[in-house]
């Protein structure tokens, strides 16, 4: 089940990694334990004075230094020796997709935060690596497993170096602010001459923080909007084929900017990040958001220059054909999506039963129910409606019911079998879902929807 029709691409990163998984990833990314040490001690050193989770820091360390890869280690036995001459020909980005995929048990989506980038190009680096590495996944995991960890006294030497290093570095950055601090003020600095910063959307608000300038030859798609990331896709030339995106992330805390080739947009810095096969545009909206241009068919960076210029920073309302303000305590909204249907895509406050945590989807116009569809029954009523509930050999279920000639439906999918109290409970949450939307007064009409910051919870 997608959650919008577009990938989802950036949005805020995973939670930290345990510091005790540290080593074996910073092995399994380099494949070398000396530099493994090398990473874990700057990572030490950069986690002293900043919130971002030291196993973001530490991927990100990886592919901002990462060479060639190491030759066979001796001990590794003959079957498992030409996966590891394969592993180690991969360049950093889709080694460090494959490593975190497996190693970290990540999904894509998940991967694509971590790395702050876009969805496409995170599925075509991992594409790449299954590819060229073709091997099992148990195989690709007992590599790195069978390297030695790194030295803690080398991980401690690191950080002395990486410690010494950092403070000659803000040394140097004071002395650069003092200088231009000396220059402003030697100089006539007249108003209006310093850029005016560009909007940037509040961290979490229900709220979208640009739009595209008219004109030119982009057709938009779908938008969709979580707590860390707003998102438009659009079509190059009206053809579906051709699809980009536009996405500005922000994470909460200081971003940290990708390595590429400098370039502006709008006047601003900007970094062109990547090679041919799968370049985006990265540049800073504020010190904790970012906005990232991508298309999956890896366009040049004309292409992706001449969309970044058609970005305008701006409040724009969200507006929802459903107000959702009734929802039971504890429900949460993760992502909406609007293309040719609205979704809604909720987390439920805790698991169903111990399972698995299951998100519930409002889709406006109806969606047509959960795949693999086993049985339906009508003997049902959302408000007084007669509605449909459909089961799906997966274990999800849809409740569709009409609404002004239309439809809606609430999901909740589990890709796993249920016993009969998990399905009970289950329904119980959908039923409640439905019971608590309220519809406004034209649902095909945009001008009497709900402004998203008063019809969502929280």
């Amino acid at each position: 089940m997608d959650d919008g029709g577009a990938d989802p691409g950036l949005a805020a990163r995973p939670s930290a990694e345990p510091t005790d998984d540290l080593p074996a990833l910073a092995v399994a990314l380099t494949g070398d334990p000396g530099q493994a040490a090398r990473l874990l001690g700057e990572v030490q050193v950069a986690a002293r004075s900043t919130a971002v989770d030291p196993r973001t820091l530490l991927v990100e360390r990886y592919l901002r230094q990462a060479g060639p890869g190491p030759a066979p280690p001796p001990r590794l036995p003959a079957e498992l020796a030409p996966v590891w001459a394969r592993l180690c020909t991969l360049p950093p980005l889709p080694r460090a997709v494959l490593v975190l995929r497996l190693h970290g048990r990540l999904t894509r989506p998940e991967v694509a935060r971590l790395l702050d980038r876009p969805g496409p190009a995170v599925g075509r680096a991992l594409e790449e690596a299954e590819a060229r590495v073709a091997a099992s996944d148990l195989e690709v995991l007992a590599v790195p497993a069978r390297l030695p960890a790194p030295d803690p006294t080398a991980v401690d030497r690191a950080a002395r170096t990486a410690s010494r290093r950092r403070a000659r570095r803000r040394d140097r950055v004071l002395l650069a602010a003092a200088l231009v601090v000396v220059l402003l003020v030697g100089s006539a600095v007249l108003p209006g001459v310093l850029r005016r910063p560009p909007f940037v959307r509040p961290h979490g608000a229900w709220v979208h923080g640009f739009d595209l300038a008219p004109g030119g030859r982009w057709t938009v798609v779908s938008r969709l909007l979580a707590p860390d990331r707003d998102g438009l896709t659009v079509a190059r030339d009206g053809d579906q084929r051709r699809i980009c995106t536009v996405d500005v992330i922000s994470s909460g805390r200081p971003l940290t900017v990708p390595d590429g080739r400098r370039t502006r947009v709008a006047g601003r810095p900007a970094t062109l990040v990547g090679g041919p096969a799968n370049p985006y545009l990265w540049w800073a909206v504020g010190p904790q958001s970012a906005a990232v241009v991508g298309c999956v068919d890896s366009a040049p960076p004309a292409t992706l220059l001449e969309l970044a210029g058609r970005v305008r920073f701006r409040e724009v309302p969200l507006l929802l054909p459903v107000d959702l303000t009734r929802l039971e305590p504890g429900l949460q909204v993760r992502l909406v999506s609007r293309g040719e249907r609205t979704r809604v895509v909720l987390g439920l406050p805790g698991d169903v039963r111990g399972g698995s945590p299951v998100p519930l989807y409002l889709t406006v116009p109806g969606s047509d129910g959960v795949p693999e569809e086993q049985q339906r029954r009508s003997d049902v009523r959302v408000r007084g409606l007669a509605a449909t509930l459909i089961r799906g050999r997966n274990g999800g279920l849809a409740l569709c019911w009409p609404v002004q000639g239309s439809s809606a439906c609430v999901s909740g999918y589990v890709f796993r079998e249920l016993d009969d109290l998990e399905r009970t409970e289950l329904l119980q949450r959908v039923e409640r879902t439905a019971e608590a939307v309220r519809f406004a007064a034209d649902v095909t009409r945009d001008p009497t929807w709900f402004d998203g910051r008063a019809a969502l919870p929280g």
